[in-house]
């Protein structure tokens, strides 16, 4: 099955060293505008994206709604998907804001032997979703209860000895990504290129509305 992001076969990409666990470190890799006004009682606490749900489509989103971050592996057979949350959505800011204390577990890494890379985008679901399930499944089979993702921004989480291609601009450990459109080939794959603006999640009740950036 397709991947929500487009991230199809395997991964021919390196990437920077080992992510830190200084805190202060951290804070200076994060999409975050010291801007707690909404989702005032979420903790923020490690590596945080932040921002604006674009309801272009006029979609209604159920105020149960919860905020999850999926990590897509593509480096194994099969692909699969590892679902962690949650973050929170504020309707009336219409804003989002996800907190990520820890690294992302071995399970959501993409293996290249000394290289992992980390791609996920995240995603509005209405239910609970348990870590590590797989959220393109549960669009597949529940697609009433999802509403969206960040089709063109995503988490990026880099470790390892690698210095080649998109990913050595990204610092060691976390940072936001956006999609940068490849149009020179028709076989060519889209980049990525560290971003620090508002990573923006389009509301809507079809995946097939949104443009995935191709990855890989």
């Amino acid at each position: 099955m397709t991947r929500l992001v487009c991230l199809m076969g395997m991964l021919p990409i390196l990437l920077l060293g080992a992510c830190g666990d200084d805190e202060e470190e951290n804070g200076d890799n994060n999409n975050h505008n010291n801007n707690d006004a909404f989702c005032e009682s979420y903790t923020r606490t490690g590596f945080m994206v932040e921002g604006t749900v674009h309801n272009a489509a006029s979609v209604t989103i159920p105020s149960t709604v919860k905020v999850y971050v999926d990590w897509v592996v593509t480096s194994g057979s099969p692909d699969h998907d590892y679902t962690l949350g949650e973050g929170c959505y504020d309707a009336q800011a219409g804003k989002y804001v996800m907190a990520l204390a820890n690294d992302p577990p071995t399970a959501a890494l993409n293996d290249y032997g000394a290289c992992k890379l980390g791609v996920a985008n995240v995603h509005l679901f209405d239910g609970d979703v348990v870590d590590g399930s797989d959220m393109s499944s549960l669009v597949q089979s529940q697609p009433e209860d999802w509403y969206g993702a960040t089709d063109r921004f995503a988490i990026i989480f880099v470790q390892g000895d690698c210095s080649t291609n998109w990913p050595a601009d990204f610092p060691a450990g976390y940072g936001l990504g956006s999609c940068v459109t490849q149009t020179t080939g028709f076989d060519d794959f889209d980049s990525v290129t560290p971003s620090s603006t508002d990573a923006v999640l389009n509301a809507t009740d079809d995946v097939g509305n949104l443009d995935w950036c191709n990855w890989t």
